[in-house]
């Protein structure tokens, strides 16, 4: 048998599609036209050494967090989707071996992404023209962003062996890629926490430690000169820590998936696990009737949507200590402004964070019923399309609303504290009652805003994306990364294009699905008829000619 012949195949197939060469090219060419971009906005008013070391950190950070979420985008399903679709089990009905398997949708899936990456590198040499830049930076950028890229997809397969729902597989590759990365926010936080007289003991400690090595984002901190002169040593003992744990993710896959991929039998569940996972559950019968009863009286489709509780108890966890900590920190700090600036920064990430929680959930909605075949079922009921959609955003409401009120909530308290405690001191501060109000409100309107564009387009996306990981990409990448991007090329367009472009995004996604759902549905039945109806050629038969011999 041919040596990894699942990869053998997959190498051969991707050489002769078109879509490889595609991204390359369109990876290449976004790369440049952000660099020209950067060079058109933001060249007058630095000197020239300067502007390339402020091209090349925001290039830097920007392929660093392509490679670093690349993981949960590509490989967190590939397995768990042969799982559910029961044709895994046929590959190790043959000679296969897990690392086979493993190998294989190892480079199905990042083939692409590994190809893009490499597009990104000669946009990066750039800055090394305008001065300011060395070269030993950047290839010790080049070895960070594949390391990182490395340790994505592993930690996305590992996580999807062992896995077989979508929306589990996604989150949990998403929250081992996110703890890793947070190694070196660890010292920051005990500094805070901690009394000041043990303080510098303990962050020193624990910056050169294990739990701040094994993060990708240190080896992308220590590769700059000022800090790898200063210490070598972190930025090559990070790389290695992360490579030897992504062969670490890739061996516990190829080890984990021959005895995973079996269908295990429904247990009796204990009601104390079965309290901790699902709410509605566990309701007396004649409550859980009663609740069904007040989902489905007004619209059926809210029960198909919100059948599997409420929101997850592990987020109500997670911002039950996010919630405290930041409570915790400014009582410990008294309202310093550098703490406070850290939980805007923080509250921020979280924000980010639950937005792209939503719009997972959200691209997840159609692209299982429209391969399932239940969006065809209930385009055959009398249930109209805007029940459809009216159930499923008010399923998303059900699930995430009141942990984004709680989230708000905790913010406007913190707020108001910082309010009340910069007014004791000062009765004219402008900074208490002008510039802190209407910074919470940008953030909490665009925390608002963001929810609901993530939603109503990742619904849309969902419906017409391949799968659901196309479709999470495509909403990120226009409702999060693309204004991002925006105002760091330009920020007065960039601060219009965030203020306005939610808006922009839900009207247009209402619009499209109110018009164009059932012909996204009937989509590919639509191509099957008119392919059955195409005019058959006939053709005269001479004499003496046999007739032609019709195939199957």
């Amino acid at each position: 048998m041919t040596f990894l012949p699942i990869v053998d195949r997959e190498l051969r197939v991707r050489a002769r599609q078109k879509s490889t060469h595609r991204i390359r090219l369109i990876g290449a060419v976004l790369a440049s036209g952000l660099v020209a971009s950067m060079l058109l906005a933001s060249a007058f008013g630095r000197g020239v050494g300067r502007f390339g070391g402020f091209v090349f950190v925001a290039l830097a950070w920007l392929a660093f967090l392509y490679a670093l979420f690349e993981g949960a985008r590509n490989t967190a399903d590939c397995l768990s989707e042969e799982k559910r679709a029961g044709t895994l089990g046929l590959l190790f009905l043959t000679d296969l071996k897990g690392h086979d398997v493993v190998l294989g949708k190892l480079i199905a899936t990042s083939l692409n992404s590994f190809y893009s990456l490499l597009a990104i590198f000669p946009p990066l040499a750039l800055p090394l023209l305008l001065g300011g830049v060395t070269a030993g930076e950047f290839w010790r950028l080049v070895l960070v962003l594949l390391n990182t890229l490395f340790f994505s997809v592993t930690a996305g397969l590992v996580i999807s062996a062992a896995s077989r729902d979508e929306f589990k597989a996604r989150g949990g590759a998403l929250a081992i890629i996110l703890v890793i990365a947070a190694g070196p926010l660890l010292p920051a936080a005990l500094s805070v926490a901690l009394p000041a007289s043990i303080a510098p003991q303990v962050t020193s400690a624990l910056d050169g430690s294990v739990l701040s090595l094994a993060s990708p984002v240190t080896g992308l901190r220590s590769l700059f000169d000022a800090a790898y002169q200063a210490a070598p040593r972190h930025y090559w003992n990070s790389l290695l820590i992360i490579h030897s744990l992504s062969w670490l993710f890739l061996i516990s896959a190829s080890c984990l998936l021959p005895r995973a991929w079996q269908d295990r039998p429904v247990m009796p569940s204990n009601p104390w696990s079965q309290r901790l996972v699902s709410g509605e559950n566990t309701l007396a019968p004649e409550v859980r009737r009663r609740v069904q009863d007040r989902q489905m009286t007004p619209n059926p489709v809210l029960w198909l949507a919100a059948r599997h509780g409420g929101p997850q108890p592990y987020l109500w966890a997670g911002i039950a200590i996010l919630a405290s900590a930041a409570i915790a920190a400014w009582l410990i700090s008294r309202g310093a402004p550098p703490v406070l600036f850290g939980i805007f920064c923080g509250a921020w990430g979280v924000h980010l964070l639950f937005t792209v929680l939503v719009a997972s959930q959200a691209c997840l909605f159609f692209a299982q019923a429209r391969d399932s075949g239940a969006l065809e079922l209930l385009l055959c009921t009398p249930v109209t399309v805007n029940q459809i959609v009216e159930g499923h955003i008010n399923g998303l409401k059900q699930r995430f609303l009141a942990p984004a009120l709680t989230l708000v909530g905790v913010e406007l308290l913190i707020v108001i504290g910082q309010m009340l405690l910069v007014s004791t001191r000062d009765k004219l501060s402008l900074d208490a009652y002008v510039l802190l109000p209407m910074a919470a409100g940008a953030l909490i309107y665009m925390f608002l805003t963001d929810l609901g564009a993530a939603g109503w387009f990742g619904l849309w996306m969902g419906l017409r994306s391949r799968n659901s990981g196309q479709a999470l990409a495509r909403t990120l990448l226009l409702v999060l990364i693309a204004p991002i991007i925006s105002v760091a090329c330009c920020s007065s367009v960039g601060l219009l294009i965030i203020l306005f472009k939610n808006m922009v995004f839900i009207t247009y996604a209402m619009d499209q699905l109110r018009r164009n759902f059932r012909a996204q549905v009937t989509q590919r039945f639509a191509a099957d008829q008119a392919a059955a109806l195409q005019p058959v050629r006939l053709t005269a038969i001479g004499p003496g000619e046999r007739p032609p011999v019709m195939k199957d």
